[in-house]
Parts: C-alpha cells; structure tokens; sequence
C-alpha cells in the first residue's frame, strides 16, 4: 500500500478578544468650585486605563446625570457649563462611565463629586418702615421706632441669618433685637 500526504500552508487570523474593562485609577473624585465662577473655571480629570489592546483598549467617557458639567468624551476632562449660586447648587454628584471600544463593548463607573463652596454676599437693606421714622419725646421704653428688613442672598428667606446692631451716636438710647 502506498502512502499519500499533502502539504498545505494555513493562515489563521487571531481576533482579539475584549477580555478587559476599562479600571478608573480612583473610585471617587471630588473638586471644589467657588460659587459663581464662569463657565469652564472647573477643571478636574477622570482617567480610565484598559489593559486591552487595539480598540478594545482605547475608552470613551460619558457622564449621567449632569445638567451643569460637561466631559470631554476622550481625554475625560470634566468642567462646568455654567456660573452655580451656593444658595441653589451646594453640590453636585454624577457618575462618569468609561466604555471600551470593544466587541462586545466593556464598562465602568465612578463617582464625581463637585462641592460649590458659598463666597459670603453683603446684606442689603430693603427697607426700613416707616423709611424716615422719628420718636415722640414721651415714648416709653419699648415703643417700635422702626422694623428694618433685609435680604441676605446666603439665606433664601427675608432676614434670615442677618444679624442687625445700632452703632454710633444714639446707640446707649435705642435697642434693636440682632436677629429680628
């Protein structure tokens, strides 16, 4: 009997596997923004590595939840869209998800926490009633010569936090609640 053989020369194509998903090098970030500061004062990065090669390495980011921030989808630069008042926004909290361009594409989250720390306003007076008040010399102690009102943008209510005193000449004479 006679024996055959052939020889052939097979080319096998490997595909990469997505084996990884992307790992943020912190499970939590925090920044710090003063209130009212423009748009595009913030500036904190989030990175992502994925241990994958080729497009299944390379990671995109996107951010939920996140009226007032935006992220640069590549490099993972996050800063805020616009000016935040202390008094509305005292803080924002949102997930940034890194995502391989893999087949099947491979994810992960982490946290973001921006704090808008409050810059102290003045009060301002809004009104003094009656607005030029004067006292009859027979007045006894006690009688209300005036009711000042002020607005501290700090505070959302009417005098709240204000803290009113009577200074120079007169002072000893007349008496005014700090709080009230």
């Amino acid at each position: 009997s006679s024996t055959l053989s052939a020889t052939a020369i097979v080319f096998i194509r490997i595909i990469a596997v997505n084996g990884n998903a992307p790992v943020f090098s912190k499970p939590v970030y925090t920044a710090y923004l003063l209130e009212k500061s423009p748009p595009g004062t913030l500036n904190i990065s989030v990175l992502a590595t994925d241990k994958d090669s080729g497009s299944n390495g390379q990671v995109w980011y996107r951010l939920s939840n996140a009226t007032f921030l935006s992220i640069d989808n590549v490099t993972g630069f996050i800063t805020n869209l616009q000016a935040l008042h202390y008094e509305l926004v005292k803080w924002i909290d949102v997930i940034v998800t890194a995502t391989d361009l893999g087949t099947p594409p491979q994810s992960s989250a982490a946290n973001v926490t921006v704090i808008v720390l409050d810059i102290n306003t003045a009060p301002s007076i809004i009104a003094i009633d009656p607005p030029h008040p004067t006292v009859n010399q027979s007045a006894v102690a006690g009688f209300v010569v005036a009711v000042a009102r002020a607005f501290e943008p700090d505070f959302p209510t009417i005098s709240a936090g204000v803290v009113f005193s009577i200074t120079g000449e007169g002072a000893t004479v007349f008496n005014i609640s700090g709080m009230t």
